[in-house]
Formats: C-alpha cells, structure tokens, sequence
C-alpha cells in the first residue's frame, strides 16, 4: 500500500511538472493565451486517433484453429476487423488437440482466403 500511495504521488509530481513547462513554452513561443494554445493542441493531437490513416490503424493477433480456413469465415472475420477500425493482423497458427484442417498455413491457397476486395 506504501508503494501505491508513492507512485501515486510521483506521477502526480511529474505530472504537474510536465503542465508548467508546457506552460511556460507556451508563453515563450506565442503571444497567445497558455489555455488557447492547449486547447487547440490538443485537439490536433487527438485527430489522428479519430481518424487513423490506414498506416496508423492498429494491429491484432489472428489464430487460425490448425488449418481451418473458408473463404467465408475469412472474409466475415477480416470485414469485422476491418468494421471495428482494426488496420491488420498477425496470422498465427495453432493446433493442439485440434483436428486437421484442408488449408495449410502459408500456402497460396492459404494466402489468397486472407485476401479481401473492399
């Protein structure tokens, strides 16, 4: 409990640190107000979050059930990923007590279920 309560109060310490120094660049950098050039800060900087680029969007991790693939259970997953605002994925394979599929991973036919015509 000793430790929380130390941490609690050095992130607020550094916290409070960070807001004067932005502060007072702030004041060194503009004629305007501190509260003015926040403000529209920070709301530039949550634009990208928003509204990613496709490059920003972020990644997840895709098991496929030890080969098994369909082409419309691929396209339903990777739609929904791509509704949800998810950019990619890392496609893993497992298998474990799981029986066989038809599809090997890393095959061609493999590759070309994991492509989608938006």
């Amino acid at each position: 409990m000793l430790l929380l309560s130390k941490l609690k109060r050095t992130a607020n310490v550094l916290a409070i640190a960070t807001l004067t120094t932005l502060i007072s660049c702030a004041d060194q950098t503009s004629n305007q107000a501190p509260l003015e050039l926040t403000t529209r800060s920070a709301s530039a900087m949550l634009q990208p979050f928003k509204q990613p680029s496709a490059h920003n969007k972020p990644l997840t991790w895709y098991h496929v059930m030890n080969d098994n693939m369909s082409k419309e259970i691929e396209a339903n997953y990777l739609e929904a990923m791509a509704d949800a605002g998810i950019g990619g994925t890392i496609l893993f394979k497992i298998g474990l007590n799981i029986p066989k599929g038809k599809v090997t991973l890393k095959t061609i036919k493999a590759i070309n279920l994991t492509k989608i015509d938006w």
